[in-house]
């Protein structure tokens, strides 16, 4: 029987640490794959009769949300993450995206499928409908 020496143990300690390393690098890069896939019923242009919100809109689509503000033009922003939860007859998400100075911002909402399909932003009363598709 052959005794492991020095060079031998060397060589498996180091087998040992690559491979723990390439495990912990491969489980980290899949437990923080984010969803950055927009639900299809999302795709397109949203806008809400409320009189304050008269000429303003949402958009999605596969990359971005655009915030339309009236006379201030439209923002475009980066979509980071998408989190969705199923609730009652509909799904309340939560979409995270950056501005062009890389500041994280969210947009959460409930959407319903009914009537074509309704958004209501959360803390608000407003009703928003879809007035093109994405598509």
């Amino acid at each position: 029987m052959k005794i492991p020496t020095l060079i031998t143990m060397n060589r498996i300690y180091r087998i040992a640490v690559i491979l723990y390393t390439a495990a912990v690098i491969a489980l980290f890069s899949f437990g923080c794959a984010r969803n950055t896939d927009v639900p299809a019923e999302l795709l397109g242009v949203w806008k809400t009769a409320a009189p304050n919100y008269a000429d303003r809109h949402l958009a999605f689509d596969q990359s971005y949300i655009t915030l339309g503000l009236g006379a201030a033009g439209e923002v475009s922003y980066i979509i980071k993450n998408i989190e969705s939860r199923k609730q009652d007859s509909g799904t309340a998400y939560t979409f995270y995206y950056v501005d062009s100075e890389e500041e994280e911002w969210t947009l959460a909402f409930y959407y319903e499928p009914a009537n074509d399909g309704l958004i209501i932003l959360n803390n608000s009363e407003n009703v928003w409908k879809k007035i093109n598709s994405g598509e």
